[in-house]
């Protein structure tokens, strides 16, 4: 008797299952400050980080995301100077571009893409009437390039933007928790449920289905690829290489805070505990996500920034060693 493609489906996934799990590479976690940027009187305007305020309707005093380069440039934007900055590694400021303070604009998520292209996503205009949703893409030496209604499209508010391939998009709306993926200019592929970022963060690559405490990871093509544990605030899906290598941060009942690879055919790729108080506290999943804390850069290294109680404002570069 013929076997039916849903149970052809079903044994595929568990035998992809047990394959990945038996091919997961040991690997090290290397730590070290990757930009420091100190606050102050005189440093007030580069860039300013205060600690979370009680009040869930305060907002940070500092940058509110940031993005790496393939350069390894560091791109930050603020709401505090209303700006969008971009650093060399070594810290140097070398590009900055200046928004409407009278206004004010509302500046909310930034990523860049492997040309240099930066993807600015937020709320432009005079507010609370005639203030509109925008994508605003600039090319690599910060000229502007596009400018994207987003409140014409249907998006409500615009709180995360990340790059894919081939001229796509996907900016999440905060208004109802799903992500769109756009192909510039202004065509609309899909909406996505994405309370969790998952879909962005893995630029569309991968599916996500949530049961029972549980969230497996499949091929776009439906193959089950992994599962993890997911009481709601121990799991973070942080970003892909360009391959589409994907990374998770999760907590394991039994090992602890991992931080995992996982390839497009369902392999993990490496499985790095992350040890040390201070790793711990910066790639804890469950840390507050006002902003994108973590980044996976071009290079492969994950990029978090520091605790907001620091007396600098860091990122730090964790680069994965076998």
């Amino acid at each position: 008797m013929k076997m039916t493609s849903l149970n052809q489906i079903f044994i595929q996934g568990i035998i992809i299952l047990l394959f990945a799990s038996s091919c997961v590479q040991a690997a090290t976690l290397q730590e070290r400050i990757y930009l420091a940027l100190p606050w102050g009187p005189e440093t007030a305007q580069v860039a300013r980080w205060t600690p979370k305020p009680q009040d869930e309707d305060q907002e940070l005093g500092g940058p509110v995301d940031f993005t790496i380069g393939s350069d390894g440039s560091v791109a930050l934007i603020s709401n505090l100077d209303t700006t969008l900055k971009v650093f060399t590694s070594s810290g140097t400021l070398s590009q900055s571009l200046l928004f409407n303070r009278t206004n004010p604009d509302r500046l909310e998520g930034v990523s860049r893409d492997a040309s240099g292209r930066l993807a600015l996503v937020g709320l432009f205009g005079p507010w609370p009437h005639g203030a509109l949703e925008q994508l605003r893409l600039f090319k690599p030496n910060l000229q502007p390039d596009q400018t994207i209604n987003l409140t014409t499209l249907g998006v409500r508010s615009a709180l995360a933007v990340e790059w894919g391939t081939d001229d796509h998009v996907f900016i999440q709306d905060n208004g109802d928790f799903k992500t769109w993926e756009i192909r510039v200019p202004n065509q609309v592929i899909k909406k996505v449920d994405d309370e969790n970022l998952a879909w962005l963060c893995s630029q569309g690559r991968y599916l996500f289905q949530y049961n029972a405490g549980r969230m497996t990871v499949y091929s776009l093509a439906g193959r089950p690829l992994a599962e993890y544990p997911d009481n709601g605030k121990d799991l973070r899906f942080i970003g892909v290489t360009p391959a589409g290598l994907l990374y998770v941060l999760f907590r394991d009942p039994q090992k602890g805070l991992l931080l995992e690879g996982l390839t497009l055919e369902g392999v993990k790729s490496f499985s790095v505990p992350v040890v040390g108080s201070h790793s711990q506290a910066v790639l804890d999943p469950d840390r507050p996500h006002d902003l994108r804390n973590w980044r996976v850069g071009f290079d492969g290294a994950v990029y978090a920034t520091g605790d907001p109680a620091e007396d600098k404002f860091r990122i730090y570069r964790y680069e994965i060693e076998p």
